[in-house]
């Protein structure tokens, strides 16, 4: 428990001291502005880019949510993210867990009902001293002790399934929140320009060589 704790203070040490000085680094260049001429060459009036950080770093991003996930998120300022990555996180592992502890319970018992010369006092002996009543609390010590091999077998298979999903959708939403952190961090300075617009409007079409026209609808998509 110890080393457990001593393990998180060091990541998010780590952590708050790898962004304090990504910030302290960046500062003076935040909020830059880049100003873009406009290609036509008219006197029409340019457009600017702000840039909220050019040092941001998404790999930098992806490598703090592969360290403790969500703090990638959190790093691209996108706070609102992080508690949806521990939420998630956290049922699939909580549920990882009650199948992990299933799966052990009627392992278990399994192996015992496997035994050529058991009794069903071994099977009552093993409910007794296994935490089993958060697994089957329908079901007293002699109830278990008179189920047979296959139920067993049956309990064992399916909660081994189970664990097995468990920890296959705990790794996927492992890698999904690396991949939305890195993701994020190339998106981080993505600007859209404030003349970004669509138009729907009523237009006459030409027929191609000849001379008839046509009422048509044309779309017009200006940044």
């Amino acid at each position: 428990m110890r080393t457990t704790l001593l393990l998180i203070c060091f990541v998010f040490g780590f952590a708050r001291t790898s962004i304090a000085q990504d910030a302290l680094n960046t500062a003076p260049r935040a909020d830059s502005t880049v100003v873009v001429s406009d290609s036509s060459g008219t006197n029409s009036p340019t457009k600017s880019l702000v840039i909220k950080d050019i040092n941001h770093s998404p790999k930098k991003a992806g490598m703090l949510s592969a360290i403790l996930p969500g703090l990638g998120q959190m790093y691209n300022h996108k706070y609102w993210k992080a508690p949806i990555v521990w939420g998630a996180l956290g049922g699939v592992g909580y549920l990882a867990y009650l199948n992990t502890a299933y799966y052990s319970f009627f392992h278990g018992a399994l192996i015992i009902a496997n035994y050529p010369y058991h009794t069903s006092a071994d099977l009552f002996n093993y409910a007794e001293k296994r935490p089993y009543k958060s697994i089957a609390t329908n079901l007293s010590s002699n109830d278990i002790s008179k189920m047979s091999e296959s139920t067993f077998q049956i309990q064992n298979d399916y909660y081994q399934r189970n664990r097995d999903l468990s920890y296959f959708f705990v790794g996927i939403l492992y890698l999904c929140n690396i991949l939305d952190a890195t993701v994020d961090g190339h998106l981080y300075n993505y600007n859209i320009d404030d003349d970004l617009s669509f138009h729907i409007q009523p237009s006459i079409l030409s027929a191609g060589m000849s001379s008839s026209s046509a009422m048509g609808m044309s779309f017009r998509l200006t940044f």
